[in-house]
């Protein structure tokens, strides 16, 4: 697969973000650091396989965050919803498909956003859509890329000015692939 040459594209209305899959081409996990992560050394290339987040500006100091998965295996599309065996949530066998996607503040988008506001002393918030395509779990990447275009979206919409470093340092506090997305996205 290759790589789409648009990643970030603005609306009327906000900003809609491609955020890309990747694969390890080599993979080497090394010592625990501090922070708890560990040490690795890779190859890593993004593909054609995409998250997309459509983010809006806030007047109030709210994060809202709605999350749609698109079955990847089955082309179907559903809602994210907390209920178990909720409509559109179940595979075949009756079996919740949408993995582990966290749809409170515990999702890394929504961290994403709080660390940037932290950081930046913003009291905007942000409506975030997030459409699922690529699979939780699956070592792709796909919530530190979602994670990483959260924070180049909000960095936009909230006009905080941040510079990519600046960015890429909060980007650690997320996670190490979060450093490699947010790299991909920014350079278009």
């Amino acid at each position: 697969m290759t790589t789409s040459k648009c990643f970030f594209a603005r609306s009327a209305g906000g900003l809609s973000i491609q955020a890309p899959a990747k694969v390890n081409l080599f993979l080497e996990v090394k010592s625990k650091r501090a922070d708890g992560f560990h040490e690795v050394e890779t190859l890593v290339v993004p593909i054609g396989l995409y998250d997309t987040l459509i983010m809006s500006v806030r007047d109030d100091n709210q994060v809202c965050f709605q999350c749609r998965l698109l079955d990847w295996l089955w082309g179907r599309s559903a809602a994210r919803s907390p209920e178990k065996g909720a409509p559109g949530n179940d595979d075949r066998n009756g079996n919740s498909n949408l993995g582990p996607i966290p749809q409170d503040s515990s999702n890394i988008v929504v961290k994403a956003l709080e660390l940037l506001r932290r950081r930046t002393g913003v009291r905007f918030g942000a409506n975030v859509y997030l459409t699922k395509r690529i699979p939780a779990g699956a070592g792709l990447g796909g919530g530190s890329s979602d994670a990483a275009a959260a924070l180049r979206g909000a960095n936009s919409l909230w006009k905080t000015g941040f510079s990519l470093l600046q960015l890429l340092s909060m980007a650690t506090e997320l996670g190490s692939d979060a450093l490699f997305f947010l790299e991909a996205i920014s350079r278009v």
